[in-house]
C-alpha cells in the first residue's frame, strides 16, 4: 500500500479485486484502467526474468484477470446487454 492507502501498481491482485468490487461507474473506469496497467506490467516483468518469469499458475491468474476486466468493461459500457448475447465484439478502452 502507498501513503494514501491505495495499493501500489505492482499489487495487481489487489487492484483487480478493488475494480471488481467498485459500484460507482466513474470510479470503476479508473480502477479498471489501473488494474489493467498493473496486470500488463506484471506480465511484462515476468517475461523479462530468467526461466520464463511467473509460475504457470500466476500466468493463468493474469490471463483470467484480463478477461475479467474485459467483461467488466463491456458491462460498464453496455449495462442493458443480456448475458451471452453476442454482438460485433467488445469495444475495450483502458485508460
Amino acid at each position: 500500500m502507498n501513503v494514501i492507502g491505495m495499493p501500489q501498481r505492482s499489487d495487481w491482485k489487489e487492484l483487480y479485486r478493488l475494480a471488481l468490487m467498485e459500484t460507482d461507474p466513474d470510479i470503476l473506469r479508473r480502477k479498471i484502467a489501473g488494474a489493467h496497467h498493473a496486470i500488463l506490467d506484471r506480465i511484462e516483468a515476468t517475461s523479462r526474468t530468467s526461466g520464463g518469469g511467473a509460475e504457470p499458475n500466476e500466468q493463468q491468474l493474469l490471463h483470467d484477470a484480463l478477461n475479467g476486466l474485459c467483461i467488466l468493461q463491456q458491462e460498464l459500457e453496455n449495462p442493458d446487454r443480456k448475458p451471452g448475447k453476442t454482438g460485433k465484439g467488445p469495444k475495450i478502452r483502458f485508460g
